[in-house]
Protein backbone atom coordinates (compact mmCIF):
# COMPACT_ATOMS: atom_id res chain seq x y z
CA UNK A 1 0.00 0.00 0.00
CA UNK A 2 2.89 2.53 0.93
CA UNK A 3 4.45 1.61 -2.58
CA UNK A 4 1.62 2.78 -4.61
CA UNK A 5 1.03 5.85 -2.08
CA UNK A 6 4.65 6.58 -2.99
CA UNK A 7 3.66 5.61 -6.68
CA UNK A 8 1.01 8.27 -6.57
CA UNK A 9 2.67 11.13 -4.55
CA UNK A 10 6.17 10.60 -7.16
CA UNK A 11 3.71 10.79 -10.30
CA UNK A 12 1.80 13.99 -8.97
CA UNK A 13 5.59 15.70 -8.57
CA UNK A 14 6.64 14.43 -11.68
CA UNK A 15 3.92 15.83 -13.71
CA UNK A 16 4.09 19.04 -12.31
CA UNK A 17 7.43 19.38 -12.68
CA UNK A 18 7.25 18.33 -16.75
CA UNK A 19 4.42 20.67 -17.12
CA UNK A 20 6.76 23.58 -15.59
CA UNK A 21 9.55 22.67 -17.99
CA UNK A 22 7.05 22.68 -20.83
CA UNK A 23 5.64 25.99 -19.46
CA UNK A 24 8.74 27.67 -19.40
CA UNK A 25 10.25 25.88 -22.83
CA UNK A 26 6.57 27.43 -24.60
CA UNK A 27 7.24 30.36 -22.72
CA UNK A 28 11.00 31.22 -23.98
CA UNK A 29 9.69 29.83 -27.57
CA UNK A 30 7.04 32.67 -26.68
CA UNK A 31 9.51 35.09 -26.17
CA UNK A 32 11.63 34.13 -29.66
CA UNK A 33 9.10 34.45 -31.99
CA UNK A 34 7.70 37.71 -30.50
CA UNK A 35 10.94 39.14 -30.63
CA UNK A 36 11.53 37.92 -34.04
CA UNK A 37 8.70 39.72 -34.92
CA UNK A 38 9.46 42.52 -33.54
CA UNK A 39 12.69 42.88 -35.35
CA UNK A 40 10.64 41.82 -39.13
CA UNK A 41 8.81 44.45 -38.43
CA UNK A 42 9.62 47.90 -40.22
CA UNK A 43 10.45 50.48 -37.56
CA UNK A 44 8.58 54.08 -38.28
CA UNK A 45 11.06 57.37 -37.86
CA UNK A 46 9.39 58.08 -34.36
CA UNK A 47 10.27 54.02 -33.08
CA UNK A 48 13.77 54.42 -34.28
CA UNK A 49 14.65 58.19 -32.57
CA UNK A 50 13.09 56.62 -29.74
CA UNK A 51 15.03 54.17 -29.83
CA UNK A 52 18.29 55.85 -30.61
CA UNK A 53 17.51 58.46 -27.43
CA UNK A 54 16.90 55.08 -25.38
CA UNK A 55 20.70 53.94 -25.72
CA UNK A 56 22.10 57.60 -25.73
CA UNK A 57 20.33 57.81 -21.99
CA UNK A 58 21.53 54.12 -21.79
CA UNK A 59 24.80 55.16 -22.16
CA UNK A 60 24.98 57.88 -20.09
CA UNK A 61 24.00 55.85 -17.15
CA UNK A 62 26.60 53.66 -17.50
CA UNK A 63 29.09 56.57 -17.95
CA UNK A 64 28.22 57.90 -14.60
CA UNK A 65 28.33 54.77 -13.10
CA UNK A 66 31.54 54.57 -14.09
CA UNK A 67 32.53 58.28 -13.55
CA UNK A 68 30.70 59.33 -9.97
CA UNK A 69 29.55 62.63 -10.20
CA UNK A 70 32.03 65.69 -9.07
CA UNK A 71 31.57 69.77 -8.53
CA UNK A 72 33.37 71.65 -11.09
CA UNK A 73 36.44 71.41 -12.58
CA UNK A 74 36.36 67.94 -12.43
CA UNK A 75 39.60 65.84 -13.58
CA UNK A 76 39.39 64.33 -17.28
CA UNK A 77 38.75 60.38 -17.42
CA UNK A 78 42.05 58.67 -18.96
CA UNK A 79 40.16 56.59 -21.23
CA UNK A 80 37.96 58.71 -22.33
CA UNK A 81 41.04 61.01 -23.60
CA UNK A 82 42.83 57.95 -25.02
CA UNK A 83 39.60 57.23 -27.11
CA UNK A 84 39.10 61.29 -28.13
CA UNK A 85 43.18 61.20 -28.90
CA UNK A 86 42.98 57.95 -30.74
CA UNK A 87 39.67 59.41 -32.84
CA UNK A 88 41.74 62.80 -33.24
CA UNK A 89 44.73 61.11 -34.74
CA UNK A 90 42.41 59.04 -36.99
CA UNK A 91 40.81 61.95 -38.70
CA UNK A 92 43.98 63.84 -39.12
CA UNK A 93 45.39 60.48 -40.77
CA UNK A 94 42.66 59.98 -43.23
CA UNK A 95 42.33 63.78 -43.95
CA UNK A 96 45.97 63.43 -44.93
CA UNK A 97 45.51 60.37 -46.83
CA UNK A 98 42.50 62.06 -48.60
CA UNK A 99 44.95 65.25 -49.27
CA UNK A 100 47.93 62.89 -50.52
CA UNK A 101 45.94 60.97 -52.83
CA UNK A 102 44.15 64.19 -54.23
CA UNK A 103 47.76 65.46 -55.09
CA UNK A 104 48.65 62.41 -56.52
CA UNK A 105 45.54 62.49 -58.98
CA UNK A 106 46.02 66.52 -59.37
CA UNK A 107 49.23 65.46 -60.98
CA UNK A 108 48.17 63.16 -63.76
CA UNK A 109 46.23 66.48 -65.16
CA UNK A 110 48.23 70.00 -64.83
CA UNK A 111 45.58 72.01 -65.92
CA UNK A 112 43.77 71.21 -62.58
CA UNK A 113 45.90 74.31 -60.75
CA UNK A 114 45.90 75.98 -64.10
CA UNK A 115 44.28 79.53 -63.01
CA UNK A 116 43.42 80.62 -66.66
CA UNK A 117 40.53 77.90 -66.49
CA UNK A 118 37.56 77.39 -64.43
CA UNK A 119 36.94 74.28 -62.79
CA UNK A 120 34.09 73.06 -65.08
CA UNK A 121 36.45 73.84 -68.00
CA UNK A 122 39.54 72.39 -65.72
CA UNK A 123 37.68 69.60 -65.87
CA UNK A 124 36.43 69.00 -69.18
CA UNK A 125 40.52 69.32 -70.63
CA UNK A 126 41.78 66.62 -68.07
CA UNK A 127 38.68 64.68 -69.02
CA UNK A 128 39.98 64.88 -72.87
CA UNK A 129 43.64 63.92 -71.97
CA UNK A 130 42.55 60.29 -70.51
CA UNK A 131 41.21 61.55 -66.94
CA UNK A 132 38.68 58.86 -65.93
CA UNK A 133 35.57 59.86 -63.44
CA UNK A 134 37.06 58.47 -60.58
CA UNK A 135 40.28 60.65 -60.68
CA UNK A 136 37.90 63.68 -61.30
CA UNK A 137 36.09 62.46 -57.91
CA UNK A 138 39.72 62.11 -56.45
CA UNK A 139 40.12 65.45 -56.67
CA UNK A 140 37.65 66.80 -54.39
CA UNK A 141 38.32 64.60 -51.77
CA UNK A 142 38.63 66.28 -48.66
CA UNK A 143 36.26 69.25 -49.24
CA UNK A 144 33.32 69.94 -47.23
CA UNK A 145 30.36 68.49 -48.10
CA UNK A 146 28.32 70.88 -49.77
CA UNK A 147 31.12 72.31 -52.22
CA UNK A 148 31.98 68.42 -52.59
CA UNK A 149 28.48 67.73 -53.86
CA UNK A 150 27.90 70.27 -56.32
CA UNK A 151 31.64 69.30 -57.97
CA UNK A 152 30.23 65.66 -57.92
CA UNK A 153 26.86 66.84 -59.95
CA UNK A 154 29.34 68.85 -62.13
CA UNK A 155 31.84 66.21 -63.15
CA UNK A 156 29.25 63.40 -63.48
CA UNK A 157 27.51 66.03 -66.27
CA UNK A 158 30.72 66.13 -68.04
CA UNK A 159 31.15 62.46 -68.46
CA UNK A 160 27.70 61.08 -68.51
CA UNK A 161 26.84 63.68 -71.54
CA UNK A 162 30.69 63.19 -72.61
CA UNK A 163 31.19 66.83 -72.86
CA UNK A 164 34.22 67.48 -74.85
CA UNK A 165 34.29 71.24 -75.55
CA UNK A 166 35.84 73.35 -72.71
CA UNK A 167 33.71 76.18 -73.80
CA UNK A 168 30.77 74.68 -72.31
CA UNK A 169 32.37 74.81 -68.76
CA UNK A 170 31.60 78.76 -68.04
CA UNK A 171 27.75 77.46 -68.66
CA UNK A 172 27.76 74.31 -66.19
CA UNK A 173 30.28 76.13 -63.89
CA UNK A 174 27.76 79.38 -63.79
CA UNK A 175 24.40 76.66 -63.30
CA UNK A 176 25.70 74.69 -60.67
CA UNK A 177 27.03 78.40 -59.46
CA UNK A 178 23.86 80.15 -58.79
CA UNK A 179 22.66 76.46 -57.66
CA UNK A 180 25.28 76.33 -54.79
CA UNK A 181 24.13 80.39 -54.21
CA UNK A 182 20.73 79.74 -53.69
CA UNK A 183 21.78 76.27 -51.53
CA UNK A 184 19.20 74.53 -53.58
CA UNK A 185 19.75 71.07 -55.28
CA UNK A 186 19.98 71.19 -59.13
CA UNK A 187 17.71 69.58 -61.96
CA UNK A 188 20.29 67.75 -64.07
CA UNK A 189 20.16 69.63 -67.28
CA UNK A 190 21.33 67.86 -71.00
CA UNK A 191 24.59 69.87 -71.77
Amino acid sequence: MKLVHFSVVALAIATSAAHAQTSSVFSAIQSAKSALSAANQPQSPQDAHQQMLQQQHDQQVEYMKRHPACSTNCPPDPEDERRAEAQQKRAREQAQRQADDAAKVRALCPDLDNDKFNVAEKFIRCRNKGFTEQQAFGTIQGLPTQPQAYLAAMIQDIYEDNITDPKKGKAILDYYGRCFERGTTCARPAW
